[in-house]
């Protein structure tokens, strides 16, 4: 638990995780940074997998990113939850969401490729309007590879 609260901007992201062999995504999301040096960020990686060997990669990613990241910036840390068993994506965001201690809380998910400035768009959204109970924003799916996958990017 943390002594103390960081002075700046405390943003939490989500991600539940059920795909195996998604590291190179879950990657992608955990190396988000924002311009600015006063945004403080967690990720919380909810393995909703009950499969050992995805959350063993999951985890050895988490080590490996967060051992890099102590040394060049320490604003920045993965968590990774996992309960063994598949309950949803739901109860996965809402496991993340308990878990917070955040100010705010961006939900993504593990098959997404969000912008590189994610972070400065949501914290310049904050800035400008912080009463906000809620911000969305969008972000771009990876091409469609099945029926499924086609009639969601429709719907986009």
């Amino acid at each position: 638990a943390d002594c103390q609260k960081p002075q700046g901007i405390c943003l939490d992201i989500v991600v539940p995780s059920y795909r195996v062999n998604n590291n190179d995504y879950l990657k992608n999301i955990a190396l988000l940074r924002a311009s600015r040096e006063d945004i403080y960020v967690k990720f919380w990686f909810i393995v909703d997998n009950p499969c050992e060997d995805h959350v063993e990669a999951v985890k050895a990613l988490a080590a490996e990113l967060n051992e890099k990241q102590l040394h060049h910036d320490g604003n920045y840390f993965i968590n990774v939850i996992h309960y063994g068993v598949n309950r949803g994506a739901s109860y996965a965001r809402n496991t993340g969401y308990n878990y917070s201690v955040a100010d705010w809380i961006l939900f993504l998910d593990d098959d997404v490729v969000p912008e590189t400035n994610i972070l400065d768009a949501y914290v310049g959204a904050l800035k400008r309007f912080p009463d906000a109970k809620v911000l969305a924003g969008m972000t771009e799916l990876p091409a469609a590879f099945n029926m499924w996958t086609s009639m969601i990017a429709a719907c986009n």
